[in-house]
């Protein structure tokens, strides 16, 4: 039997705010709830895969897959995403449960998404599937071990034209449930105290040299200096979120100026610019 990985894909796209993440419902989606396992297994099988014994676990899917044209293609290694790709993560041995997660590469590298059920908005109803950044993800996982599999013959009809449109920064948000994770630095290009608080902009998240403090002024007091610790901030320094702002969900989006707003407690909302808000 042969398996339309395009199929697959279509699955998840067509129950995207369908299902609301559990492992002790249906597990496939069938009465609204689902896990990644039983969720990419039913995907594979209303894609061409056999008929499965039961909805597998990341533990019990590795055979299914070799069994149905993918073969290990990467374990554990950096490699080249390809739309298509199936990834396991969790060794095996140790990925029952919530100890593995498995997802379907949409998008080629780089930057490749993974197309998956999850519990990454924390169980928020109709958000289980998602369309997120493997790498972020996976780094987010603890950077677990995992698995690649490929399908084996690909023929012209099951793949996927060379360049896929690309996904919007704000749509890329939204697919996965309006969360953010924000890890990486950036620079003070600005700093002013405005209306009582010391704040500081950079050019590149407030969209341009024209940033408006009243808009784009990200408060001291919700990031830390990555340069000089404690000591008084400069202009030139490296900057990052603190603990407790650098992940939360999108609040407002203003898709005509690209925008994505997001309120910080007593400081409000702060707009940032989603193609640099997405990189942090």
């Amino acid at each position: 039997m042969s398996v339309d990985i395009n199929k697959v894909i279509s699955w998840f796209d067509n129950h995207m705010g369908k299902i609301t993440y559990s492992m002790y419902g249906s597990r496939n989606g069938s009465d609204g709830t689902g896990d990644c396992s039983g969720t990419i297994t039913q995907a594979l099988y209303e894609a061409g895969a056999s008929k499965p014994a039961y909805l597998y676990s990341t533990e019990t899917i590795h055979p299914y897959l070799t069994n149905n044209g993918f073969s290990l293609y990467a374990e554990n290694t950096s490699w080249t995403a390809k739309r298509g790709d199936i990834v396991v993560m969790g060794k095996r041995g140790e990925s029952a449960g919530a100890f593995g997660h498995i997802g379907v590469i949409s998008t080629d590298d780089p930057n490749a998404l993974l197309l998956s059920t999850s519990f990454w908005t924390g169980g928020e109803s109709g958000t289980a599937v998602g369309n997120v950044k493997f790498d972020e993800m996976w780094e987010a996982d603890g950077s677990p071990y995992f698995y690649v599999y490929r399908q084996i013959d690909s023929n012209q009809d099951n793949v996927a034209p060379a360049q896929p449109a690309p996904v919007s920064s704000i749509q890329q948000f939204k697919n996965a449930g309006n969360h953010f994770t924000n890890t990486n630095t950036f620079k003070v290009d600005k700093i002013a105290q405005v209306n009582g608080i010391w704040q500081m902009i950079n050019y590149a998240l407030a969209g341009g040299t024209d940033a408006d403090w009243t808009l784009n002024g990200i408060p001291l007091d919700i990031v830390d200096n990555v340069t000089r610790g404690d000591a008084p901030t400069q202009v030139g320094d490296s900057m990052k979120f603190s603990s407790g702002y650098d992940n939360g969900t999108i609040d407002e989006y203003d898709d005509a100026s690209n925008g994505v707003g997001i309120v910080f407690s007593e400081y409000g909302i702060v707009w940032f610019n989603a193609d640099a808000f997405i990189k942090l």
